[in-house]
């Protein structure tokens, strides 16, 4: 009994990896130890300029055991912001490489609503190093978000590969409302359940409040303007700026006082650093919603929950 989860990246997958790590009695391969090398080659394939080949010996699947393969690159990765026909073809090259060593397996995908995964998604860009304003942020990578969010798609792509009737697809909102009809669905999937035997032991993942976000992403930006090479460095009349900003920054962002907000921004825009209050969620439902809503209306086939369906679809003005 084989099980492949594909993620999506900020849908509990964390959880559910560390959930089926207690058991036990399933073997747990995550991307450090099996999927780096799937992740690797489709890149290079796909993009020219991925990370490399990995030098390192994946576990193998034992015969005996049940075997749960968990990661979020599996459902989408890039180095770069990429073009919609890159991030296809990266999916497509992994799940046919997943069919080729796991043949027999039967396959989960968690998905989350769109807009809640999106900001969710900038959150955890900011705090891995991400400096962009959001509407930048989504004018850059709109095309992996997109192809993230396209569940119809990701559907009939495992679907065509593996069978329909081995694909589940059920939304991270379930293990929220019912946590034990979300472990009941996939043990009746995949014949072995991933049910944690603590629960309350597996630490969540937090997201940085709002003005956690933005001084975490102002604090990347002065890291890479700081950090840059001879020929990237600031020009000289920056450098000022740069250190008022570090004075300021914590009676800005801790005591939050008027003076030194106002203060503050205009040392931030001296930096180049702009304050959009707007949420990346926001700009890609003005720009594309109508590939948003594309991306949900298949699920209807996959036998998603029709309420969780309408939830996600109300969400985007579907």
């Amino acid at each position: 009994m084989q099980l492949i989860h594909i993620g999506l990246p900020k849908s509990a997958s964390t959880y559910i990896q560390a959930a089926a790590q207690q058991r036990g009695d399933v073997q747990v391969l995550q991307w450090h130890n099996y999927a780096q090398n799937i992740v690797h080659g489709a890149s290079l394939e796909a993009y020219l300029s991925g990370p490399g080949q990995s030098t390192i010996a994946p576990h193998q699947p034992q015969a005996d055991t049940p075997v749960f393969v968990s990661s979020e690159e599996l459902c989408g990765w890039a180095p770069r912001p990429v073009t919609t026909v890159e991030i296809q073809t990266y999916q497509r090259l992994v799940a046919a490489a997943l069919k080729h060593e796991l043949p027999d397996a039967k396959v989960l995908i968690v998905t989350r609503s769109p807009l809640s995964f999106v900001d969710s998604y900038y959150n955890q860009a900011v705090k891995e190093g991400a400096s962009e304003n959001p509407c930048v942020f989504a004018e850059r990578w709109h095309a992996m978000l997109l192809q993230l969010l396209n569940y119809t798609r990701l559907y009939d792509l495992y679907a065509s590969l593996f069978g329909a009737s081995n694909v589940l697809v059920i939304p991270v909102e379930l293990l929220r409302d019912d946590p034990n009809g979300f472990y009941d669905q996939i043990e009746a999937h995949a014949g072995f359940t991933l049910r944690p035997r603590s629960p309350q032991s597996i630490q969540h993942n937090r997201s940085l409040t709002g003005h956690e976000l933005q001084a975490m992403r102002v604090l990347n930006r002065i890291l890479k303007v700081l950090s840059a090479d001879q020929r990237g460095k600031p020009e000289q009349f920056l450098l000022p700026h740069l250190n008022s900003i570090k004075r300021s920054f914590l009676s800005y962002y801790i005591e939050n006082d008027p003076n030194s907000m106002r203060r503050s921004r205009r040392l931030l825009r001296s930096a180049g650093v702009s304050v959009d209050k707007r949420k990346v969620s926001a700009v890609l439902v003005e720009k594309w919603r109508g590939e948003l809503i594309d991306g949900l209306k298949g699920l209807a086939q996959a036998a998603f929950p029709s309420e969780y369906l309408a939830a996600y679809l109300a969400e985007v003005g579907g």
